[in-house]
C-alpha cells in the first residue's frame, strides 16, 4: 500500500485529536510525509530506516540526537494485512508517550485499513465499469475467447441471457462522483437478487444488466431502483429498457435499444420507463440535427412566440393523450372546455394547421416531440 502525504497528514491530524501528542508519520522510503511539526515533512527519518532494514516492531529514541532527522520519543510500524507499510512516532517523553503507543499504532492502523479497503472497493468498481464499457462496445463479430475470460475474472458470465437496462438522472445538474458511487452501490444491493444480475455507469448513465425476465418483471425492478434513488439519493431517474434477452456479443445492439427507449422515456417527460417494443418516433428522433428540428418546429408554430410556443406544446400534449377529447383535456388543464376551445382555435388561425383534426396532428406530433427532445 502507498501512502500518499495527504493520507499521512489526515490521520495525524486525527490521532493528535485524541492524544494530544506531537506525531510524525513515515512511509517505506522513511522520509517524514506527515507531521505535526510541518517544517519536518520530506526529511529522511533514520530511525524508521533501522526499524524497517532490522524489522523492528518498537524502537524507543532517548534523546533528539540519536538518530539524523528523528526526535525523542517512541516509534512503531504499522502493518495492514501483514505487510509493514510505514512507521508512526509519538514525540516526547519516553515514559511520558509510551503509554500511547499500542493506541496511536492501533488507530492509525485502523485508518489506513479503512483508506486501503476504500481504495481497493473503488479499484474493482473501476475495473468492472471498463469492462462493461468494453463489453457494451463488442458486437458478434468481434466477441473473443479473451473478453469471455474478462468476465470470469470480474465474476461475470458473458453468455448468460440477459436484458438492457439503461437510467438517467432527469435534473440538468451534473452528479458529483460521490452521488455516482451512491446510486451504483444502491442498485447492486437491489440487484442481489439474482447473483446475475450485473450493473455499472457510463459517462453518467447507469447500466443494469437483469437476468432474464417478463417484461412485467423487469419494470417491477427498475421502479423499485427508481424509487429507492428517489429516496435514498434524491435523484429522480428515467428508465429505458431492450424488450429482449441478449447475451455475449449481442448486448451492444441491447444496450443501444434500450439507449433509444430511454430517449422515448424522456421525451414522454412521464419520469418512468419505456420499452423499446413500445416507442415509435423515439426510435429515431435523436438521430434527426438539432438544426432540422428546430426548423420544423418553427414551421409548424409559424407565427408563434416562444411563450405561445411553449404553451401550446403543454396544451397539445394534453390533448393528445387524451384522444382529442375536449372535456378531458380541459379538465386535467384546470381549464373551462370553451377557454381550450380558444385557445385552440387561436392556434389554427396563427399556424393553418387544426390541431383537432386528424390531418394536421401528425404536425403537431412530431414538432412536439422535436420540441421535448431539445429541452
Amino acid at each position: 500500500m502507498q501512502i500518499s502525504s495527504s493520507l499521512g497528514t489526515s490521520i495525524v491530524t486525527e490521532v493528535k485529536k485524541i492524544i494530544h501528542e506531537d506525531l510524525t508519520f513515515m512511509d517505506k522510503s522513511c522520509r517524514i510525509i506527515a507531521c505535526t511539526d510541518e517544517k519536518r515533512i520530506g526529511d529522511f527519518h533514520e530511525a524508521s530506516r533501522k526499524m524497517l532494514d532490522e524489522g523492528l516492531k518498537e524502537l524507543t529514541v532517548p534523546d533528539d540526537d540519536t538518530y539524523q532527522g528523528t526526535r525523542s520519543g517512541i516509534n512503531l510500524t504499522l502493518e495492514i494485512e501483514g505487510q509493514v507499510v510505514g512507521v508512526v512516532g509519538i514525540t516526547g517523553n519516553e515514559e511520558e508517550v509510551s503509554r500511547y503507543g499500542q493506541v496511536v499504532k492501533k488507530m492509525t492502523e485502523i485508518l489506513l485499513l479503512e483508506s486501503y479497503l476504500k481504495e481497493e472497493k473503488m479499484r474493482i468498481r473501476s475495473a468492472r465499469n471498463r469492462f462493461l464499457q468494453e463489453w457494451l462496445m463488442t458486437d458478434e463479430l468481434r466477441m473473443n475467447s479473451a473478453l469471455v475470460d474478462e468476465g470470469i475474472s470480474q465474476g461475470i458470465d458473458v453468455m448468460v441471457a440477459r436484458r438492457v437496462a439503461v437510467l438517467e438522472h432527469t435534473g440538468n445538474s451534473i452528479m458529483s462522483q460521490e452521488d455516482v458511487e451512491r446510486i451504483e452501490h444502491r442498485i447492486r444491493r437491489i440487484l442481489k437478487e439474482d447473483m446475475r444480475n450485473v450493473n455499472g455507469s457510463s459517462g453518467g448513465s447507469f447500466i443494469v444488466l437483469m437476468s432474464e425476465r417478463s417484461d412485467e418483471m423487469a419494470a417491477k425492478l427498475i421502479t423499485q431502483i427508481q424509487k429507492d434513488i428517489q429516496k435514498e439519493c434524491g435523484y429522480q431517474l428515467i428508465a429505458g429498457v431492450d424488450s429482449r434477452t441478449v447475451s455475449g456479443g449481442q448486448l451492444k445492439a441491447g444496450y443501444l435499444r434500450a439507449i433509444k427507449a430511454l430517449n422515448g422515456a424522456a421525451v414522454r417527460g412521464n419520469g418512468g420507463i419505456a420499452f423499446y417494443d413500445s416507442i415509435l418516433l423515439e426510435i429515431f428522433i435523436n438521430d434527426i440535427g438539432q438544426a432540422t428540428k428546430e426548423e420544423f418546429i418553427q414551421r409548424v408554430f409559424k407565427g408563434c412566440s416562444e411563450k405561445r410556443m411553449k404553451e401550446a406544446v403543454r396544451i397539445l400534449r394534453v390533448l393528445y393523450e387524451c384522444n382529442g377529447s375536449i372535456n378531458q383535456a380541459a379538465e386535467q388543464l384546470y381549464l373551462h372546455k370553451n377557454t381550450l376551445q380558444y385557445k385552440l382555435n387561436r392556434l389554427r388561425e396563427k399556424t393553418g394547421y387544426d390541431p383537432r383534426k386528424l390531418s394536421s396532428a401528425p404536425y403537431y406530433y412530431l414538432a412536439i416531440a422535436f420540441y421535448e427532445s431539445m429541452e
